[in-house]
């Protein structure tokens, strides 16, 4: 196999570089992606060329061993046959993009990993999101055993988020379990959520704010209940963001090759507000972590009284790693594009275009709406 000298390996193009193949000592894997990455052809040509050449080299050399012409390292028949099939799987994401489909709508049709992977490939998916909905749940996902998840060839579960793993009572997954379920699914991006406030009354208020805005109410400045919501008692979170700060350090000590994302809540009592994040998301910079756009939390929380939704990508896109793209309708997500309070133009103007785009819709809407939501989509670039 492909010497990575991880398992991680998110072949979407949001982390696809050229440093992941220099990373295998074989230079004619990055000369190749070089040539890929400014035109298709070109680059497989160059492969088909350089098969050519290890296979006369091979002939003449007489060695059990090929030999990289490039740079004089051992380059073995299986890592050109992978360096081949990772070639075309670019060249697929290039034409057809590269967009999840979140499992909570293949979930109900589907019982098995693969079967939901092979029901979203149909529908021009590269594969599964597996994230979690506040408003309605999620239940835990079965966890694949030693011999990992089996795949239809060509598609993946692409980003897994954490609170999926959390213990009925709300604790935390262990950054040991959370590496090992990765491992099942040979995922290589993780989604973390801070949680909200621990103070448990202030948590409920913010929840009944949010049953306001779920029961099609608007939440006006005036509005006294959201007095307490517009600044953040930062000495007494402070025990919650370092609680976050080292859970993010254990998992990336177990994984250090992982794409992890922090995301934020729909609930105005969420720890990471905008400010918080932009705290944690610089105190945290040597862990190379980015920021989730969460379209449908945070237009959600906008309503609920927090910040502007066009906030959160004016001042972190820098950051973005990936967002989970639906349309929101009093505070519900779930919904087509176009059908809500989401301004998608501003979306796919600051939305940065390497960001794992990842879709999201109520598992009630046919999978005619899915991909017409796909492809409206993919009108405005978001792909």
């Amino acid at each position: 196999m492909l010497a990575m000298g991880m398992f991680w390996m998110d072949l979407n193009h949001a982390t696809l570089n050229r440093s992941w193949f220099l990373d295998t000592d074989a230079h004619l894997l990055g000369s190749a992606f070089d040539a890929l990455t400014a035109d298709d052809d070109l680059g497989l040509c160059l492969l088909q060329s350089k098969r050519a050449e290890r296979r006369a080299q091979q002939e003449n050399c007489g060695k059990n061993h090929d030999e990289c012409l490039a740079g004089g390292k051992c380059l073995t028949t299986d890592t050109i046959n992978d360096l081949g099939r990772w070639l075309f799987f670019w060249k697929e994401i290039r034409d057809n993009g590269a967009m999840l489909l979140a499992s909570s709508w293949s979930s109900r049709r589907k019982s098995s990993w693969a079967a939901q992977l092979e029901l979203v490939g149909t529908l021009g998916f590269r594969g599964l999101a597996l994230l979690e909905d506040e408003a309605s749940g999620q239940e835990r996902p079965e966890i694949p055993g030693p011999n990992r998840l089996q795949r239809p060839q060509g598609s993946e579960i692409g980003v897994l988020d954490a609170n999926l793993l959390s213990a009925p009572d709300g604790t935390p997954a262990t950054a040991e379990s959370l590496v090992q379920a990765l491992r099942g699914f040979s995922c290589s991006h993780l989604l973390l959520c801070a949680g909200v406030d621990g103070d448990p009354a202030r948590a409920a208020r913010a929840q009944a704010l949010l049953d306001r805005v779920y029961q099609g109410e608007s939440l006006g400045p005036q509005d006294e209940a959201l007095e307490e919501f517009q600044h953040q008692d930062l000495a007494r979170q402070e025990q919650q963001l370092e609680d976050l700060l080292r859970r993010i350090a254990a998992i990336r000590k177990l994984a250090p090759g992982l794409s992890i994302s922090l995301r934020v809540l729909a609930s105005p009592a969420g720890l990471l507000s905008l400010h918080t994040l932009e705290m944690v998301l610089e105190e945290a910079r040597r862990y190379e972590i980015g920021y989730w756009h969460d379209v449908g939390a945070t237009a959600t929380r906008q309503l609920a009284g927090g910040e502007e939704a066009a906030s959160w990508l004016d001042r972190v896109a820098s950051r973005c790693l990936g967002a989970t793209l639906e349309d929101c309708h009093q505070g519900l997500g779930g919904q087509p594009p176009g059908t809500g309070v989401v301004d998608w133009q501003l979306v796919a103007e600051y939305l940065p275009s390497a960001a794992v785009k990842a879709l999201r819709l109520a598992p009630s809407y046919p999978g005619m709406v899915v991909e017409e939501a796909r492809t409206s989509l993919h009108a405005l670039n978001l792909r």
